[in-house]
């Protein structure tokens, strides 16, 4: 078990992630889900992996011409595995409970099927599965969303959560909490940068960010 004291900090953090919220348009909504409801569209009722368990490579480069995603990496975006958007795409879709893949096939889940061409309920069903990961992990994302709700950059300013991180009761034996923080959030951070892109500006960051913490 872990000890948890009063976190520092934190009742700050949340009033300035959540003050302004307005009812989102919905043009944002349906652009916050755009990349998973193509994704599921494209996988269709079932899709054959190859040999090592990646998407095929027609697959991989439609995704990539199809989303814009060729300033997101270096490569050819024929891999899966060397393309890392469409990796962290299917990643993040696969944690989310929209995809599930089953002896070398991908398939979209049943509750992927219901909320395919409804991005409100879509938006509703991510909302519902976040933080991801492990309860280190999703302690770590809710950070991540809170801080860049709040408008500040995760990648630059995460460090300054560590102490809310340690007094919700985590520690690193290694002595870089910092580090554990960010490795701990990547898994609901992969889902913010597929609504905002990742090279969203901190704005736009900061109001995907609100809409994913709201229930």
């Amino acid at each position: 078990m872990r000890t948890i004291s009063s976190p520092r900090g934190l009742q700050s953090l949340l009033n300035r992630a959540l003050a302004g919220w307005v009812e989102p348009e919905p043009e944002l909504i349906a652009g916050a889900v755009s990349r998973y409801q193509h994704f599921m569209r494209l996988v269709g009722g079932r899709l054959r992996l190859t040999a090592a368990g990646y998407l095929p490579p027609a697959v991989v480069e439609r995704l990539v011409a199809d989303l814009d995603l060729e300033i997101e990496f270096v490569g050819k975006g024929n891999r899966e595995d060397y393309t890392m958007p469409v990796y962290h795409l299917r990643e993040s879709a696969t944690a989310l409970g929209l995809v599930r893949k089953s002896k070398g096939v991908l398939s979209v889940t049943k509750a992927g099927q219901k909320v395919v061409d409804d991005p409100v309920g879509l938006l509703s069903h991510i909302r519902s599965r976040l933080p991801l990961g492990r309860e280190f992990e999703r302690d770590a994302g809710l950070l991540a969303l809170l801080v860049t709700a709040a408008g500040q950059s995760w990648r630059q300013h995460h460090d300054a959560a560590t102490p809310i991180y340690r007094d919700l009761g985590w520690h690193d034996p290694g002595g870089r909490l910092d580090l554990a923080l960010w490795h701990g959030s990547r898994p609901t951070l992969n889902v913010l940068e597929q609504a905002t892109g990742r090279w969203g500006t901190p704005e736009e960051k900061a109001t995907i960010a609100r809409l994913l913490l709201r229930r």
